[in-house]
């Protein structure tokens, strides 16, 4: 299972921009390192990361003033629906669901799904059907989450 990182990016949105001013209101969602994170710089409490830098370079070339509000992760969709923020960058897949209510950038990075699991339980789950019947963490709204629910529907999912 791969997960695909992308960028949502209405460019209609971008370009009949409602602000009054010229900024570009960007929603992320700051925990997902190196993408999107917190990170003390001077002092402040600055939001960096890869996707970041692409934010940054496409507020350049629209000749905006980047501003960006941290969104939890599940509710991102919504801000970009509500016209609360003009674009969304965070690590998030396309999905078919996503799809009917938001227009995707073509995908700039290709990643791969990983499991985290405690060293002293190493030797319990050593396959993935192991994992069956287990308490799985996702985060909410994305497509872990999604994927714990279809290919693990006997576990516990904790969100």
């Amino acid at each position: 299972m791969k997960k695909q990182f992308l960028a949502i990016l209405a460019l209609s949105t971008l370009v009949a921009c409602v602000s009054t001013d010229n900024s570009l209101l960007v929603g992320t969602s700051a925990d997902y390192a190196p993408y999107e994170y917190h990170l003390v710089v001077d002092g402040k409490d600055t939001i960096v990361g890869f996707d970041i830098d692409i934010a940054k370079f496409i507020a350049a070339e629209l000749d905006k003033e980047l501003v960006i509000q941290d969104i939890a992760f599940d509710g991102l969709l919504q801000a970009l629906n509500a016209e609360k923020v003009e674009m969304v960058i965070a690590g998030m897949a396309p999905t078919e669901e996503r799809s009917k209510v938001v227009d995707f950038s073509d995908i700039y990075y290709i990643g791969s799904q990983s499991i985290l699991i405690r060293a002293e339980d190493a030797e319990a789950y050593t396959t993935l059907e192991t994992l069956e019947g287990s308490k799985l963490g996702a985060q909410r709204g994305s497509l872990q989450e999604v994927l714990v629910k279809e290919e693990y529907s006997d576990s516990e999912l904790v969100a």
